[in-house]
């Protein structure tokens, strides 16, 4: 493909300029998808769009000026390639464009070598890596164990588990669970090809790195207040608002329960909770609040209506979990009331928490 005038109407709208020279403009593309990989994947874009969306939305994206060093730190400076069929983190962790939406195709290949601000550009926002590193600076150096419910491809298992590998600690567990059986095999596959997990189809397996080790535990299922099967949305692999309390467009099938007790009781404490449970998250937090008090250091919450994100601000704080950072989801406001609020968010929301009932008697 070879059209100037497309050309020069790219750099109008996405860096905001004429090309600098003709030589621009007689480029040649293979399609509309290089061109635009290209764009994306400069320094000019990031430095003066992401940049600067990150200062005019900070606060309101959950960050703050202190968090850049912290995000600075994790980030990758190794020359990495691009893998077709991926696309590369800033951290350098690959995530496989198969358990992936579809309008995150043609980055195949690319490497987003930028720290995440006002996201990532892949599927995460700034607070989440602010919430996941916190937990790691503030584990014990000897150990770091994280849990991801509604874990899907297992993103922030294997973003905590580089992170933990890069910030020297030497037990590193990594638990999740996904309620889509689909997305099983992603999981496993993805810990694998990011050197967190063995070759292997055990659910329970150990990976031996050069100084340390990293456990992995999957659980094919869904957690809820009692460990019961449940009904759950059979959506397709590259889909991700399947809940168990919001009903979507989709065929049901049982899917066995997880207590969060059960996953949870055979360790100390978790450094790190990290939950996306689609409107899930209200039930889950109340019926265990107890065992989150006791266990759960850090907590980060995908929130997926207002008046959940009010509940949950409300609940945590009578049970002293201090709110660190937090963007609150974005509504379309129904003009007569819903049966279902979370029906009409279309941005997801985020929490952050730190537990502070145990912050003076040694567990923490």
């Amino acid at each position: 493909m070879k059209d100037r005038e497309m050309v020069r109407m790219a750099y109008m709208l996405i860096l905001g300029r004429e090309p600098e020279s003709d030589y621009v403009l007689e480029r040649e593309f293979k399609d509309i998808y290089e061109l635009r990989k290209e764009f994306f994947s400069s320094e000019e874009f990031n430095v003066n769009f992401l940049s600067s969306a990150g200062q005019h939305w900070k606060g309101f994206s959950g960050f703050i000026d202190g968090d850049i060093p912290l995000l600075e730190k994790y980030r990758n400076k190794e020359n990495i390639d691009g893998k077709e069929g991926y696309i590369t983190d800033f951290i350098g962790i690959r995530h496989n464009l198969g358990c992936l939406p579809e309008s995150l195709m043609s980055f195949s290949g690319m490497v987003f070598n930028k720290i995440p601000i006002p996201w990532d550009g892949i599927h995460a926002e700034t607070i989440e890596y602010v919430s996941c590193f916190t937990s790691i600076e503030s584990s014990r150096q000897s150990s770091y164990t994280m849990i991801e419910l509604g874990a899907g491809w297992g993103p922030w298992m294997s973003i905590s588990g580089r992170a933990a590998i890069k910030n020297g600690i030497k037990q590193i567990n990594l638990i999740g669970v996904e309620g889509a059986n689909n997305k099983i095999p992603f999981l496993k596959k993805h810990l694998t090809e990011n050197n967190l997990r063995p070759q292997s189809e055990d659910f329970k397996t150990s990976f031996l790195y050069k100084d340390g080790e990293v456990k992995t535990k999957i659980y094919d299922g869904v957690v809820n207040t009692d460990g019961t099967y449940m009904e759950f949305p059979d959506v397709p692999v590259d889909h991700y608002g399947a809940s168990l309390v919001h009903k979507i467009s989709a065929p049901l099938v049982k899917v066995k329960g997880f207590s969060l007790s059960s996953i949870i009781s055979p360790y100390p404490y978790i450094d790190f909770a990290h939950l996306d449970l689609q409107g899930y998250e209200k039930e889950l937090i109340f019926e265990n609040i107890d065992l989150l008090k006791e266990k759960v250091k850090y907590l980060f919450i995908g929130t997926h209506s207002r008046l959940i994100e009010a509940f949950l601000v409300e609940f945590l704080y009578e049970n002293n979990f201090i709110l660190l950072r937090e963007q609150p989801c974005l509504v379309h406001w129904p003009d007569q009331s819903p049966d279902n609020f979370i029906s009409h968010t279309y941005i997801d929301g985020s929490q952050f928490y730190v537990n502070k009932n145990k912050e003076y008697n040694g567990l923490f």
